[in-house]
């Protein structure tokens, strides 16, 4: 099959460097940004700021190589304008379920992702397998944190080693598509993601699992760090996400735990919670309708 990634990033950067005359110095660097125009980004950094806060958590809890969130850089130019920085070597969900099904020998509608790993990773899909599991746990704290909304598939990337990426915080906190919170779910946990961890009874599920609550702990530990940041980057601000500021604050500390204010001190404190939410977002029926919906209106793959 065609390779959805084309070259890789790494080779690319070689190739460049090899015929630039800056590449001597040793601060060299080379980055793909998206350059934007008309659009406030500044929404956008503020989220690129609390998931490098959140990646900071668990790399220093040692959780660096097991929950894995992927930050990109943000450069704001003005209130309308600025860079994002392009995350390489990813397609997006909707474009490799657009492009790839007649490679894989099956219809549109018989294409899963559990399909493409097997036959794109092949010898590696145990290892792939594993990326997804561990960046699922990473987004899926994150989302479910930051309640961030609009997860149809053109805002969820894969890259060459099978991990997920999000993208696009245009909707987070109290924002939401039209204003409706229609993505009524904890994080999205499709039918696909499941069957890709073979199962809910699997051992990869039971690894998920697992990451949820370590990740739940650490942040937990870190809550008050995290409410502070937030509470100093919506002072003043008329960003769109802060529609009830008074509120917001309480809203994320009830999302941790209905027994935050007795403290829970231990990994296995967050067992009954993750378990919870877990079979609240497992094939949930308004995140189903949700990916339909943006088929029938915006065209992109479920």
């Amino acid at each position: 099959m065609d390779d959805p990634f084309k070259e890789n990033w790494v080779q690319v950067q070689r190739n460049i460097r090899s015929q630039s005359e800056f590449s001597v110095h040793q601060s060299y660097n080379l980055k793909m940004m998206i350059v934007k125009a008309n659009d406030d980004l500044r929404q956008e950094n503020l989220a690129m700021q609390l998931m490098k806060r959140l990646h900071m958590i668990f790399e220093d809890a040692g959780l660096k190589n097991s929950i894995y969130l992927r930050p990109y850089d943000i450069f704001i130019t003005s209130s309308n304008s600025g860079m994002i920085e392009f995350v390489p070597d990813t397609i997006s969900i909707d474009s490799l379920k657009k492009k790839f099904p007649k490679t894989l020998g099956t219809q549109t509608s018989t294409w899963t992702l559990a399909t493409f790993y097997k036959k794109y990773f092949g010898d590696y899909f145990e290892e792939a397998q594993k990326n997804f599991v561990e960046s699922l746990a990473g987004y899926s704290l994150y989302n479910y944190l930051f309640n961030v909304k609009d997860r149809h598939n053109a805002n969820i990337m894969i890259d060459s080693t099978g991990r997920l990426i999000h993208i696009d915080y245009g909707f987070i906190f109290q924002n939401a598509p039209g204003g409706i919170s229609f993505e009524g779910a904890p994080f999205k946990l499709t039918q696909e993601y499941i069957d890709l961890m073979d199962g809910m009874e699997s051992e990869m599920f039971v690894y998920f699992k697992s990451l949820m609550i370590r990740g739940f702990f650490e942040i937990r530990k870190n809550l008050d760090d995290i409410l502070v940041l937030i509470e100093i980057l919506m002072k003043d601000s008329r960003m769109p996400c802060f529609v009830k500021p008074k509120t917001l604050l309480s809203e994320i500390r009830d999302r941790m735990s209905l027994k935050y204010n007795s403290g829970l001190s231990k990994e296995s404190d967050y067992f009954e919670l993750v378990d919870r939410l877990v079979k609240s977002s497992a094939n949930n029926w308004r995140t189903t309708q949700y990916d339909l919906f943006q088929k029938m209106t915006n065209g992109i793959e479920k």
